[in-house]
């Protein structure tokens, strides 16, 4: 019902009124509608796909919009941060926010969106990250440390093997740092 009222009302929107503050507010339901695509009532998982298709026009994302009609949530949620790279912080505030959906399907995909890795190194938002935005997804972090604990074990597993991955990163960015404000920088080998 609320995925109805949605459409229904970015079906009113026209792109000259489409201005900040409800660019932001569609923006920050961008990924929870993607994650819907995986929703176990087909219905709304039916009501998301022409609501991101308007969406996406709206926006101005001719691409993006062909992925919204066809593709399956992986590569639509691949796509999207391939376009908007920018943003990966962002999504992943989005995406942990669905970490404690109800629904396993929903779930998963939040996790894997947040931490897999896929070919192009665009379908995995914390290895995105650069050191500086990587310390703002503490939440991120914690809330994946909680989802080891995960009843599904494909959850359980990614949350895992995250967190392990996160620790690593963060130990080796430590490492090669000489002080908090100027990395150190690779010495050349003299022969």
């Amino acid at each position: 019902m609320a995925f109805e009222i949605y459409g229904a009302l970015l079906a009113k929107v026209r792109r000259g009124v489409f201005v900040f503050p409800l660019r932001h507010q569609v923006l920050n339901l961008l990924v929870p509608l993607i994650l819907h695509l995986e929703d176990a009532n087909g219905r709304v998982a039916q009501i998301a796909r022409p609501t991101l298709c308007h969406l996406a026009t709206l926006l101005g994302w001719s691409k993006l919009r062909a992925t919204f009609a066809e593709k399956d949530v992986w590569t639509v949620l691949s796509a999207l941060l391939q376009q908007e790279a920018g943003r990966a912080l962002w999504f992943l505030k989005q995406s942990v926010l669905l970490f404690r959906s109800p629904q396993v399907p929903i779930r998963r995909a939040a996790v894997w969106f947040a931490v897999r890795r896929s070919v192009p190194p665009a379908g995995q938002i914390i290895q995105t990250l650069g050191a500086e935005e990587a310390g703002e997804a503490e939440e991120a972090r914690a809330a994946l440390r909680h989802m080891r604990a995960d009843l599904d074990p494909t959850v359980s597993c990614l949350a895992t093997q995250t967190s392990y991955v996160l620790a690593a990163k963060e130990e080796m960015w430590v490492a090669s740092s000489t002080s908090c404000f100027c990395p150190r920088r690779p010495r050349k080998a003299c022969f």
